[in-house]
């Protein structure tokens, strides 16, 4: 386990370094950019429903107090792929691929689950902990439009923007017989880019112009989860038999306050020929200000029998309506989002059939976007919905059960005046180890 730690280590200053959105969406040029939406692939073949569910061997960071129903060590990687394409006023564009590391993350048990089994004293409180950093907002986008003056002729704007948001997430659970509460300790940061080109293209010796803002961004914020199972076969447990368990989940984050510093330009240039002159009209730098994030609210309920099915449902708001941001106001909507899905697995204890253990997942959602594009804020409002399925393959790592996912999303987003058809890719993997913190006993 400690190589996983290590290489998460790596993993963390590499992408705190390089992330980048690599999108074309004209939807990542509101807010913070496109949302992430939150849990780790296991859970994205599911709809995203991860307020109340969870199981012994993977990482959800969505409902913290999770952590502490752990019954082995997780090492968790994410990554996505994404093909899209967008039509604006019946016309649509060319469809593109985008890629990146979704999330990554460690989570444990304090007390290992062997040596609870040889432990006389029956203990009614677990404990948990986690840590890992997710992406929570990219921004990419390439737009162009061309506007018509009289005496001036065709004028073209260019917008430009990259960059995104990241959570480093620091997490601990305690469980006290069938409840469980944890919270998330979080670290946002980034840096966001937005670039405006104004381009005179019938005079040739016009100075055209480039507005650039360029911000980091960084910040406190805080998770925190109950967890509550009800176990209706509870008395057969002794007999090796898997519970048939009721599971509701409450959680909530507080609002951000995200510190800025901002660089700011206004650039004339003119090209004629190979000769090229360039002119600084106004800079701004280390310019201080603030964002902030509205906090959120989630529930969910899932039952499960035992390892032959589950399903789960969850709804999330987040009122966006209330973000502000020194450098850019604007006015988003609220959000809201509704996550329905489930599993099924034909014969988990198979031995002749690997097929047979595969669990097999679906699931559906449908959640309102912050963004606003049109001309009244009913016609503005952007709705995104999509069905999910997924697989969980198991395998052997280091004389291990562990397990890789793979989930498909066939989605649509946005409203009448623009939309976008995507189908995003996500292959996780949970490597587990239940030598996490053992206590070796020799007679």
């Amino acid at each position: 386990m400690l190589r996983y730690i290590i290489a998460l280590a790596g993993l963390l200053l590499h992408l705190g370094i390089s992330a980048q959105a690599t999108d074309n969406s004209v939807f990542s040029r509101f807010g913070i950019g496109d949302l992430v939406v939150p849990g780790y692939t296991s859970f994205s073949g599911m709809g995203g429903s991860a307020s109340g569910y969870y199981t012994g061997y993977t990482l959800n960071n969505v409902n913290p107090a999770s952590y502490s129903r752990l019954t082995t060590a997780v090492f968790d990687i994410g990554l996505g792929a994404r093909n899209f394409e967008t039509t604006i006023d019946d016309a649509t564009g060319p469809a593109l691929w985008s890629g990146q590391l979704n999330n990554i993350g460690v989570a444990f048990p304090l007390r290992n689950t062997l040596n609870k089994t040889l432990d006389p004293l029956i203990k009614p409180t677990d404990f948990g902990m986690a840590f890992g950093i997710n992406a929570l907002s990219r921004v990419g986008y390439n737009v162009s439009s061309i506007d018509e003056i009289d005496g001036v002729g065709s004028i073209e704007n260019n917008f430009q923007g990259f960059g995104g948001l990241n959570k480093f997430y620091w997490g601990s659970s305690i469980e006290y017989k069938n409840f469980s509460a944890g919270v998330n300790a979080n670290f946002i940061f980034g840096r966001l880019n937005y670039d405006r080109n104004v381009i005179f293209t019938d005079i040739l010796t016009a100075y055209n112009n480039l507005f650039s803002t360029s911000y980091s961004a960084k910040g406190l914020g805080l998770d925190a989860g109950i967890l509550y199972t009800y176990v209706f076969n509870e008395d057969e447990l002794k007999q090796n038999v898997v519970g048939n368990k009721l599971t509701i989940g409450l959680h909530a984050s507080t609002s951000s306050t995200l510190n800025t510093n901002a660089d700011i330009e206004n650039i004339t240039f003119q090209s004629i020929g190979t000769v090229a002159t360039t002119d600084t009209l106004f800079v701004q730098q280390d310019v201080s200000g603030e964002i902030n994030l509205p906090g959120s609210i989630g529930t969910g309920i899932s039952y499960q029998k035992g390892l032959d099915w589950a399903v789960s449902g969850s709804f999330n708001y987040t009122p966006w309506g209330n973000y502000t941001n020194d450098r850019n106001e604007e006015s988003l909507n609220d959000v809201k989002s509704i996550q329905i899905g489930g599993w099924f697995t034909p014969n988990a204890k198979s031995y002749t059939s690997y097929f047979k253990r595969i669990r097999y997942k679906f699931g559906g959602f449908y959640r309102t976007e912050p963004s606003q594009l049109g001309n009244t804020e009913v016609a503005g409002e952007i709705d995104n919905f999509g069905l999910t399925m997924g697989l969980q393959l198991p395998f052997v790592s280091s004389r291990r059960l562990s397990r890789g996912d793979l989930s498909v999303t066939l989605g649509r987003k946005g409203n009448d005046l623009i939309s976008e058809d995507y189908i995003n890719l996500r292959f996780g993997f949970s490597f587990n180890d239940d030598q996490w913190f053992l206590k070796r006993k020799y007679n």
